[in-house]
């Protein structure tokens, strides 16, 4: 069966099945491979995942085939192929990390080994690699990098501890010619690993950390004028936080997401509410042990995402999402082919569909990227029309069934885990379903008849 790529879109398409109709499962909903798995041409480390405003999609990595140095690939809808030269960094390139400017161009920072281990930034200017501003221009061995552009599209990068050397976070930014200081120079008290940078709705950036000067647990920082100043008590976690990662969601409310020791190394997240950090739903909210979490905000849906190496799942990709009740799985939990290797990373299109990068144990180490998508047959009919009002949903939903070519229909509402949350059979050409007590997000919406299969989504407020 042939499988399209379910978009954020108004308009639904419907595909022919020789199936039995009316039957629907969880299966329904899979990740997918966008590309082939394992599309880089060595082993590889660090993926790091961006999507462009113009909705290109690009992988960095530490690219073993071509002497550990930084690569960059990109998806051109169909193969992933290489942005300018494979290995462009001077030396290995450690930490690999991308990040897309306002006018499309990618950045990617790196630990840069022929310049002492320090802090490096170059951009494809649509011919070649260049440096931004100079190689290794931080003062100390920079590793744990970040890098983000504030809104109005100058680069900002962050970085921590490194090898034997463990400094303090530092925040710089380019000023046209020279990276400079944010702020005081070592923001942290102490040294610190794996901080995340974010800026808030009014453009100022936030920093958050493994503080190690207050007992290996999360500590946010955001700047206010010229100083850093603490969000809430440093150390805020309830113990020691690893892998911590930084969102702002649409409310322009700081979360964290981190492994939490105190919890079983569990996956947790925790909101600023302006005085403290409180949970997002339960704290140690995985079902079992995680490595390398990392938190986004979906753009469409405005809920949190936290992606993550799942030990329960045989160390496979997992991404989990709060639906307003509790921590779900979007699809199947461990939904990678193999295990994960490394590092695990996620992304959102400019439709809100999660990709997810990877090292990939099953494919010799190469990276992997896969994307959630909703696979619906063959023969694409867009000439079909499916009417779902009002969409975004507060109270009661209205399905026009119109234009559907049968008498009976099964009408199914399955959740991004994939979970059938409603079920009728209806000759009726209009339904009105009260989903008031639904929790907010995106749902997807299957029209089947003996003759067809029409999907389309509503967005539950």
């Amino acid at each position: 069966m042939k499988k399209l790529i379910l978009l954020l879109s108004v308009l639904p398409f419907t595909v022919f099945s020789q199936q039995s109709w009316c039957k629907a499962s969880q299966s329904d909903l899979l990740w997918q491979n966008v590309g082939n798995a394992g599309f880089s041409p060595g082993q590889a480390a660090y993926p790091s995942l961006a999507v462009s405003n113009t909705g290109e999609t690009y992988v960095a990595f530490q690219d073993y085939e071509n002497g550990y140095k930084a690569s960059v690939m990109k998806f051109d809808g169909s193969n992933w192929i290489k942005v300018g030269t494979s290995g462009f960094s001077v030396g290995v390139a450690y930490y690999t990390r991308i990040a897309i400017s306002p006018s499309a161009e990618p950045f990617v920072v790196y630990m840069d080994t022929v310049n002492s281990w320090k802090a490096s930034v170059m951009k494809f200017d649509g011919n070649q690699w260049v440096y931004v501003g100079n190689p290794g221009f931080s003062e100390q061995a920079a590793a744990f990098l970040d890098i983000a552009f504030s809104p109005s599209g100058q680069p900002f990068i962050a970085y921590g501890g490194a090898c034997n050397c463990i400094p303090n976070v530092n925040v710089m930014k380019f000023d046209g010619t020279n990276w400079v200081y944010v702020g005081e120079q070592n923001l942290s008290s102490g040294s610190a690993y794996t901080p995340t940078l974010a800026f808030d709705p009014s453009g100022q950036p936030w920093v958050a950390y493994q503080d190690l000067a207050h007992s290996y647990k999360a500590t946010v920082k955001r700047l206010v004028g010229d100083h850093w100043e603490y969000a809430g008590p440093p150390g805020f976690s309830p113990g020691k936080a690893v892998y911590t990662s930084l969102a702002f969601s649409p409310a322009g409310e700081p979360h964290v997401a981190f492994m939490d020791y105190e919890n079983s190394t569990k996956a947790s997240v925790m909101r600023y509410d302006g005085t403290n950090w409180v949970n997002v739903g339960n704290a140690g909210f995985s079902p079992g042990e995680v490595v390398c979490t990392q938190l986004t905000f979906n753009p469409i849906d405005g809920q949190p995402y936290v992606s993550f190496i799942d030990n329960q799942n045989y160390s496979k990709a997992s991404l989990m999402t709060y639906n307003g009740n509790g921590w779900v799985y979007l699809g199947n939990p461990g939904f990678s082919e193999g295990l994960v290797v490394n590092w695990i990373t996620h992304e959102f299109n400019l439709s809100g569909q999660p990709y997810v990068a990877f090292i990939d144990y099953g494919d010799s180490n190469k990276v992997t990227v896969m994307k959630y998508d909703f696979p619906v047959g063959f023969n694409e009919n867009k000439e079909s029309r499916l009417f779902l009002y009002p969409n975004p949903v507060n109270t009661n939903l209205t399905i026009d069934l119109t234009e559907t070519d049968c008498i009976q229909k099964c009408v199914d509402f399955f959740n991004l885990s994939g979970n059938n949350v409603f079920k009728i059979k209806t000759n009726k050409d209009r339904i009105i379903v009260n989903v008031e007590n639904y929790p907010s997000g995106i749902y997807i919406v299957k029209i089947q008849t003996e003759r067809s299969i029409t999907i389309s989504k509503f967005c539950k407020n």
